[in-house]
């Protein structure tokens, strides 16, 4: 209902009801505002009908203007964005008191003031000093002084602010004085190059102006050495020659009395530096060698030269240098020569018949036969004939330390399995009950030395033979003391498997200090051998139609080699790597190689029953083959390949 339907009909109903239902003291006072109420309702009446609607604004977006440095801000219409404002290059705009920095939202009843501060110029100087402080770097940063007008922009909803350089003024230009006081204000005093200084005043960008003096490195002390290094040089064939053997492709290094052997250069200090901050940087220290002589040599010139007193094999081991003499046998070593010992070289033009002993402390050399003869030298040996039944070691008690680092070893591997046997049974729960009567591990130690582990035992006694005793007297005593504890009722008495632990780490440390021992390992060449007994500390090479029923051992490697390199009815026993080309009898002898973990045994033809071992583990090849090769694979098992699988048992 309509203001003016309700005001009609309180007049023509209500109204008049309650018109005479007043007091008559209030009726014409009630009378007098009805009507001036019909007076408003006819004035209303009379407006036109379009007047009683209000019609709603257009949405107009706000603006931003500057004109003359102001800002002025249009509000905007209806749903309308409010406008933004924002400083540009040079310009300033704060709005409410507080500096903005990217397009703000304003209103009218902001106060937003804007300004063009003007720039003043300014000329910048920085060092950087290297961080050896060998060097120095000036940096001039100069910036021009630049005043700005604001700029008029007309009305928007985004504004941002510029303003127009007006003015331009160059900064003051620094001089020498002002770049050598900053460089010492930075403590830099030492290499200033003036020139240098003067480029960076002239020029932007970052300029070198001050350099210190590195260090100069002296000279450590030197020796040079005139004769090979090898024990031996490469011999020169004239190509006459019917048959070339391939172990005489070299001859023993000679030296001839008063000849120079090695001349010392002493060693030279170097200088020291100085840092552009005026701080010693020390030299590198220098180290200093000196000549040490043995037996067969003389120092002259303060030490500075090294001259032989006598002819003979020059070496040179653990850095002493010494001349080993030379003893020429012209003929053959026999009953009219009688043993030979000599302090050095044995060279032996003929053949050692049967009987001779030959002792050497350097290398010796048989053009000829050796037969039934004991043949040892503490270096090389190289033998051109046949040796039959005979006994030799190279290496001299090298070679017998290095055999018996190759008995330890295995020793060590067998009473490390041995340690790890006791704690598998002693984990299974079984073992609770059966072994909670024992009171020790000695009884549990015994029935495994005489189940499982009898190699123990025999490895102690053969080390303690005494052509393979160890030298060393505590080295001795220890494995006597094994003997007993392993061997007998020895095991009984054994309280934990601790102590077997222990002795495992003793020879651990034993074969290292064993192997350090050998300093130059003596090799062995040959040419034919049979029933022989050859060691060596190093290689041992036979090079022609073989070798048979013979038991070698090597500190390194074993090759069987040359037109037929046979090896037939024996054994080798190797630290390294074994490389035979026709291996085993085609007869069935038993034919036996050891070799280390991590080493190969290779052969071009095998026969059967050849039986191959390493630690503990063994195969036997069981019939003729080609191209074999057997080594432990990652997972410590014996692999033989190259063979069909059925012809080798493990």
């Amino acid at each position: 209902m309509s203001f003016r339907s309700w005001l009609q009909g309180k007049k023509g109903g209500t109204a008049g009801r309650d018109r005479k239902e007043l007091p008559s003291s209030h009726s014409p006072r009630h009378l007098d505002f009805e009507g001036r109420l019909q007076e408003l309702l006819d004035t209303v009446a009379k407006a036109p009908e379009s007047c009683s609607t209000t019609e709603r604004p257009a949405d107009a977006a706000g603006t931003v203007a500057i004109r003359n440095g102001k800002v002025v801000i249009t509000d905007p219409a209806g749903r309308g964005q409010f406008p933004t404002i924002a400083p540009g290059a040079g310009v300033v705009v704060f709005v409410n008191g507080k500096p903005i920095q990217g397009p703000t939202i304003v209103t009218s009843r902001f106060k937003v003031e804007v300004y063009a501060p003007r720039r003043a110029a300014e000329c910048r100087m920085k060092v950087r000093v290297s961080e050896s402080k060998l060097e120095a770097y000036l940096t001039i940063e100069r910036r021009k002084g630049q005043e700005f007008k604001l700029d008029d922009a007309a009305p928007s909803p985004r504004l941002t602010v510029t303003a127009t350089v007006v003015q331009e003024t160059e900064p003051e230009a620094p001089t020498v004085e002002d770049v050598l006081r900053l460089l010492a204000e930075e403590g830099i005093t030492y290499g200033i190059d003036s020139g240098a200084v003067l480029n960076a005043l002239e020029h932007e960008g970052t300029v070198l102006v001050a350099r210190g003096d590195p260090p100069v490195p002296g000279e450590d002390a030197r020796i040079e050495y005139y004769f090979p290094d090898s024990e031996s040089v490469p011999r020169v064939f004239t190509g006459d020659e019917d048959r070339v053997d391939l172990l005489a492709r070299s001859d023993l290094v000679c030296v001839a009395e008063r000849e120079v052997l090695a001349r010392k250069t002493p060693a030279r200090p170097g200088a020291p530096g100085m840092t552009v901050t005026g701080e010693a940087i020390p030299a590198p220290p220098v180290n200093d060698v000196e000549i040490i002589v043995g037996p067969g040599v003389k120092l002259l010139e303060d030490g500075l030269v090294a001259v032989a007193t006598r002819q003979g094999r020059p070496l040179l081991k653990n850095n002493q240098l010494s001349v080993l003499p030379v003893y020429v046998v012209e003929g053959d070593a026999d009953v009219a020569t009688g043993h030979l010992t000599f302090q050095g070289h044995i060279l032996i033009k003929g053949s050692v018949r049967s009987g001779i002993k030959v002792r050497a402390t350097g290398d010796i050399k048989i053009l000829g036969d050796a037969e039934q003869a004991s043949i040892v030298a503490g270096g090389s040996i190289d033998i051109r004939g046949n040796l039959i039944s005979c006994v030799v070691r190279a290496g001299g008690l090298d070679a017998i330390e290095s055999t018996m680092v190759l008995r330890l070893e295995e020793l060590a591997l067998e009473l490390e399995l041995l340690v790890k046997s006791i704690y598998e049974i002693k984990s299974h729960p079984s073992f609770r009950t059966v072994g909670a009567n024992l009171e020790n591990d000695g009884p549990l130690v015994r029935l495994l030395l005489d189940r499982k582990f009898h190699a123990i035992p025999s490895l102690l006694a053969d080390i303690l033979e005494p052509q393979n005793s160890p030298p060393d007297e505590e080295i001795l005593h220890f494995v006597e003391e094994c003997a007993q504890r392993y061997t007998g009722l020895g095991p009984v008495n054994i309280r934990s498997v601790v102590e077997i632990a222990a002795d495992v780490e003793r020879f651990k440390r034993i074969i290292s200090t064993c192997k350090r021992n050998i300093q130059a390992p003596g090799h062995l060449y040959a040419s034919y051998v049979q029933n022989c007994t050859l060691e060596a500390s190093g290689r041992i090479r036979i090079v022609g139609d073989g070798c048979y029923g013979s038991e070698l051992r090597a500190g390194q490697d074993v090759r069987v080699e040359g037109r037929r390199g046979v090896f037939r009815g024996g054994s080798i026993t190797s630290g390294g790597n074994v490389h035979v080309k026709s291996l085993g009898s085609p007869a069935g002898s038993p034919t036996k190689v050891s070799f280390l973990p991590g080493k190969r045994v290779t052969a071009e033809e095998v026969e059967p029953n050849v039986i191959l071992k390493a630690g503990r583990q063994t195969a036997t090849v069981e019939s003729t083959g080609r191209l074999m090769e057997a080594y432990l694979d990652k997972d410590g098992l014996l692999q033989v390949i190259k063979l069909r699988p059925d012809r080798v048992k493990g």
